[in-house]
């Protein structure tokens, strides 16, 4: 049986409940939520379909936001040098 929660509402979730399951040292450690964003964006990038899209592991098609999320969270960890690469 396939999860009908999208991986975006899951990452979403995640952020929100942050102190309530003892991440709070991330949301005041830069390095560390740098090292959560590439976690993430390194996972999502084995998601890409050949035009760029992030495809959702559960629906299995594009689903809302998560391919500018993407973006937007790699360009963040470039601009920060942090380590994120972008694979062949």
């Amino acid at each position: 049986m396939k999860a009908s929660v999208p991986l975006s509402l899951l990452l979403l979730l995640f952020v929100a409940l942050c102190p309530i399951s003892g991440y709070t040292q991330a949301i005041n450690n830069r390095e560390l939520l740098l090292d959560m964003m590439s976690g993430v964006a390194n996972y999502l990038a084995t998601t890409q379909d050949e035009h760029g899209a992030i495809i959702d592991p559960f629906l299995n098609k594009e689903h809302q936001y998560s391919t500018p999320y993407f973006a937007a969270g790699v360009a963040c960890l470039v601009d920060e040098d942090h380590g994120y690469g972008c694979p062949a």
